[in-house]
């Protein structure tokens, strides 16, 4: 064995995952809402995957709007049910 030869007995460590904040999401959506804008360029101007932002997206326009936004709540309609005579007809052979 040559003497030169250093032999690395650790593992490799991977990169850490990435993790962005909402509002840096948020931001990226808006951007790529706008006309004539690519999404595909825009992901690579902020060095992430376009298919991470496609994915962005999608869950942005899943969420649902009244999580998102507050509505006023609506009034209910009040419904009386009235009790009606039941009668078990019963044939007698």
């Amino acid at each position: 064995m040559d003497s030169k030869t250093i032999i690395d007995s650790k593992p490799t460590l991977k990169k850490p995952r990435r993790t962005f904040a909402p509002e840096f999401k948020n931001q990226l959506i808006q951007q790529c809402q706008q006309p004539n804008t690519s999404v595909a360029k825009i992901a690579m101007q902020h060095q992430i995957n376009a298919n991470l932002l496609h994915k962005w997206i999608r869950q942005s326009q899943s969420v649902f709007p009244a999580l998102t936004t507050s509505l006023p709540q609506t009034d209910f309609l009040l419904v009386i049910l009235y009790p009606t005579a039941f009668t078990a007809e019963t044939d007698v052979c």
